[in-house]
């Protein structure tokens, strides 16, 4: 299961997952650890997100390092992956669902993506009891589309986070900021076909503007913007602690969001996130028993500019008239974890449960309300026979989506109603609501000293399908790798 989460083993762990790139040099007992491993992967089926191919396969390399010296520690990371899918269209984006905005195509074509991702982390003492670290993870990629209406994208996510942590005997303390800029430049273009292509821009619930590509509505074509370029700064902290085999951390992150560029802004979104993090180690001779548990809030608004657009000296420019509030959601998500270990068994289990709290209000006086809520479950077992480790998982998915309509004003004279792309929403609708189940099997043969090969296959059978192409999703993957 290339996709299921294995949990930390010890504390250590829980602070290698931490926002804070000091805490790397928690635990010192082994000098070095360091992997490398490629791998290609192939996913089939009809149940998939309107974003998604019904066929794709993905080639790449990933390896990481975590080695530390007498006063310092150093861990590094770099990835690249290749994906190909066919009869893809919808989102633009190379993140889809992250933006409160989207720009959606319908011509169904192949399309590329190249991800290029590393990290990096300096951790140092200074002292007895402190010491101090930096950290960096980076990721960019190319995303393309050769068929009209054809589009390329250029995607950056870049964090850097300074921390430092206070130790004495069984107590820890750290601390630390982050700054991070993520960006996303769809650009659109029709070469070589005389036909007329719609585009959509999704102000949130499948809301908003269908219309030729380059018509002023989606803002792909507008004079003086490249594309429909969308942007965000995040400013945060976090804070650590941890007291013997018990680890707590949480987190909050402020970030100023927009779409458009230097004048012609057309929305802003700020938001909120809040994430906690507690876990629990308990070991005894040959065996641990790990417990985790993972919660996270995120608010966001969204605000459409009115511009006003005029000439002055023979240039252009755009003045802000008016902000309007188009969108608003909560999201709140927990999950619970348990992890043991003996050695020769490996059991993990996770149930998480995820709310989102949705209001638009694109046009006066309508405002639709939706609230969709899931629940997940999975367990992983895997069992260690000399050579081979050997492993089954099994899962299951819920959902529910409800909605209400109303408006806000009742003699207000507006005559028509929003317009909504119904049939993809109800696609939208479907994949949250309809349940499935999930099955898999991996294999991992260690073939000479650190090398290894594996094999994933897994399987989801979703129930209740009318609007989605089929019920059924296949992946498979392979690799190879060395462990150093």
């Amino acid at each position: 299961m290339a996709s299921a989460r294995l949990l930390a083993q010890n504390p250590s762990d829980f602070w290698l997952d931490s926002s804070n790139p000091a805490l790397i040099r928690q635990d010192t007992s082994v000098s070095r650890t360091a992997s490398a491993e490629l791998y290609s992967s192939i996913s089939t089926g009809g149940f998939h997100q309107t974003w998604e191919a019904p066929l794709s396969w993905n080639a790449g390399a990933r390896t990481h390092a975590l080695v530390h010296f007498k006063d310092i520690s150093l861990a590094g990371s770099f990835a690249f992956d290749q994906m190909q899918g066919n009869q893809m269209c919808g989102s633009m984006m190379v993140r889809p669902g992250y933006y409160p905005v989207d720009v959606l195509e319908f011509t169904p074509g192949k399309k590329n993506r190249q991800t290029y991702s590393f990290t990096g982390a300096i951790s140092a003492d200074i002292s007895t009891h402190w010491r101090i670290g930096a950290g960096i993870d980076f990721t960019s990629a190319n995303y393309s589309k050769r068929k009209d209406l054809r589009h390329s994208n250029y995607f950056l996510d870049l964090n850097f986070s300074p921390g430092f942590v206070w130790h004495d005997g069984d107590i820890s303390v750290g601390a630390n900021l982050r700054i991070g800029k993520n960006s996303d430049t769809p650009v659109a273009n029709q070469i070589g076909s005389k036909e007329t292509f719609d585009a959509f821009l999704d102000k949130g619930l499948m809301f908003g503007r269908l219309e030729i590509w380059d018509g002023s509505g989606v803002h792909l074509a507008d004079a003086g913007s490249t594309g429909f370029p969308i942007r965000e700064m995040i400013y945060g902290a976090g804070f650590q602690f941890q007291k013997k085999q018990l680890y707590s951390s949480l987190d909050y992150s402020y970030a100023v969001g927009l779409a458009g560029e230097k004048q012609q802004v057309w929305f802003r979104f700020p938001s909120h996130n809040l994430k906690l993090d507690l876990g629990g180690t308990v070991c005894s001779p040959g065996e641990s028993h790990s417990i985790r548990f993972r919660a996270d809030w995120k608010g966001l608004d969204n605000n459409e500019n009115v511009l006003d657009k005029y000439t002055d000296g023979g240039i252009t420019y755009y003045k802000k008239v008016a902000s309007i509030p188009i969108l608003h959601y909560d999201n709140v998500g927990m999950t619970a974890s348990y992890v043991f270990d003996d050695g020769s068994n490996h059991i993990s289990a996770e149930l998480s449960e995820e709310f989102r709290a949705t209001s638009s209000f694109v046009m006066y006086p309508f405002v639709t309300e939706r609230f969709t809520e899931f629940t997940t479950i999975e367990v992983h077992y895997i069992r260690t026979l000399k050579r081979f480790d050997l492993g089954v998982l099994l899962g299951c998915r819920r959902g529910s989506v409800k909605e209400t309509q109303r408006q806000s004003a009742e003699d207000s004279g507006v005559v028509g109603e929003p317009f909504r792309l119904t049939q993809w929403d109800e696609k939208e609708v479907e994949w949250i609501r309809a349940p499935r189940l999930k099955a898999g099997i991996d294999a991992k043969c260690r073939i000479w000293r650190g090398m290894y090969l594996k094999v994933d296959a897994g399987y989801v059978r979703a129930f209740g399908i009318s609007a989605l192409e089929g019920p059924n999703r296949f992946h498979g993957e392979f690799s190879i790798g060395y462990n150093f």
